[in-house]
């Protein structure tokens, strides 16, 4: 049976109340900067002394 023209429109669904919190998407962290290349010119630091591993 098709609706008739003066049937009332539906209502939209109810907005959520204001006291909610809106569960928004967690943003994703920040990518981790790359270490800083040395200037030219200057040496790269010596890597660390490691101790030799006791037998």
């Amino acid at each position: 049976m098709p609706d008739s023209p003066d049937r009332p429109v539906p209502e939209p669904p109810p907005a959520p109340s204001p006291g909610r919190p809106i569960e928004e998407p967690v943003p994703r962290p920040p990518a981790p900067e790359p270490l800083p290349e040395p200037l030219p010119g200057r040496e790269p630091p010596p890597p660390p002394i490691q101790d030799p591993l006791p037998l």
